[in-house]
C-alpha cells in the first residue's frame, strides 16, 4: 500500500513542472516539439510537443522557461502548454494591452493610445502573393491605385510619371503676363 501511496504522490508532483528549453524548437511537422531540461539538468526529455493557442504560433530562444504539463504525472507523455524569455518580453505594458513579439525586436503593440508596428527592416503587407505595401530604408512603396480624400501636402518635389512638379517647363510658350491653360 505504502508503495502505492508513493508512485501516486510522485505522480501527482509531476503532472505540472517547469524546465527550460534546451535545443531549437523542431518546426518542422504539424506539431512543434522540442528538448526540455527539468529539475537542474538531471532531466532531458526529447521530441516534447509544443501546444499553443490556435492561429497564433511562436518558437521561444533556446534558454526560454517552459512549463510542463504531464498526464497521468508520468513523464512519458509530457506536452510543453506555455513558454516565456525573461530577455526578449515586454516591459512596461499598461493594462489591457497586448503585444506580439519576437527576439528580434520586432512587435505589433495593442497600446492604450494606438496601435504601434515595430519592424527591424522591412514593414509589407501582402494580398495574396502580391506586396501591396512596403515600408523600407528606401521609403513607402504602394503598388496600387490609391484614392485620397483631402489635401495631400508635400516638402519635397512631386512627379508624375517623369514629370516633375518644381522643374517641369512648357515650351511654345511666349513671355509675357498671361497664364497657360488649365491642364487637359
Amino acid at each position: 500500500m505504502e508503495r502505492r501511496i508513493k508512485e501516486c504522490e510522485n505522480r501527482i508532483i509531476h503532472l505540472v513542472k517547469t524546465g527550460t528549453v534546451s535545443n531549437n524548437i523542431n518546426t518542422k511537422d504539424t506539431i512543434h516539439n522540442c528538448q526540455i531540461t527539468q529539475m537542474a539538468g538531471y532531466e532531458v526529455h526529447n521530441n516534447v510537443p509544443v501546444y499553443g493557442t490556435w492561429g497564433i504560433t511562436s518558437t521561444a530562444p533556446v534558454g526560454s522557461q517552459a512549463i510542463t504539463l504531464s498526464g497521468y504525472g508520468a513523464a512519458n507523455n509530457k506536452i510543453v502548454i506555455a513558454t516565456h524569455d525573461v530577455k526578449t518580453h515586454p516591459k512596461n505594458m499598461g493594462e489591457g494591452e497586448t503585444q506580439i513579439y519576437d527576439a528580434n525586436g520586432q512587435s505589433l503593440y495593442l497600446s492604450v493610445n494606438g496601435v504601434v508596428v515595430s519592424s527591424k527592416d522591412v514593414f509589407e503587407i501582402k494580398q495574396g502573393n502580391n506586396t501591396i505595401f512596403t515600408i523600407d530604408k528606401n521609403g513607402v512603396s504602394i503598388n496600387a491605385n490609391v484614392k485620397v480624400t483631402g489635401a495631400i501636402t508635400a516638402t519635397g518635389d512631386v512627379k508624375a510619371g517623369n514629370i516633375s512638379l518644381d522643374s517641369h517647363t512648357h515650351s511654345g510658350v511666349e513671355a509675357g503676363s498671361a497664364n497657360t491653360g488649365a491642364p487637359q
